[in-house]
């Protein structure tokens, strides 16, 4: 005489649980020591090299704003107050979205050093960058205001228009 089924499928499953559990754990090896340290090491060459092109992307901005102001400052020389302010307006465009790459790419880096002293490097940076952005985005709004209501700007200065 065989074993009711419902008796046989118990014992059968208390017999295989412990087979099928070790069967069916996630796989312990991505969980290594090992393999941690592959992925850390994936993620600072993909870091290395993201700050390195978002560094350059910076530096290319600045020079380009910068090369352009030159030339425009330049060109400008005797020519009214008003387009030499415009020249100072499009080059501080170019310095705050180039300092806003910067950033990103020391958040990047930041984010893969994860040391007290690398958070502290860019807490500052961040907050001089931040001032310099702030500083530079109210100048060319209240540039920007000067030019369309002329009539309730602040008076000019000697030498402005």
């Amino acid at each position: 005489m065989s074993p009711p089924p419902l008796f046989a499928a118990i014992v059968g499953a208390i017999v295989t649980i412990p087979y099928v559990k070790a069967r069916t754990k996630p796989d312990v090896a991505w969980r290594s020591p090992e393999r941690r340290h592959t992925l850390r090491e994936w993620l600072n060459v993909f870091a290395e090299q993201a700050v390195v092109i978002i560094d350059i992307m910076a530096a290319v901005l600045i020079v380009i704003g910068t090369v352009e102001a030159f030339i425009t400052a330049f060109t400008t020389w005797a020519k009214p107050n008003h387009e030499k302010r415009e020249v100072w307006l499009r080059y501080a465009r170019w310095l705050i979205a180039g300092m806003s790459f910067q950033l990103a790419s020391d958040i990047i880096e930041t984010s893969v050093r994860m040391t007290w002293t690398a958070l502290g490097q860019l807490a500052v940076v961040a907050v001089i960058r931040t001032f310099l952005n702030y500083f530079l985005e109210r100048d060319v709004t209240e540039m920007r205001d000067r030019q369309r209501h002329p009539a309730t700007a602040r008076p000019a200065l000697d030498g402005e228009e």
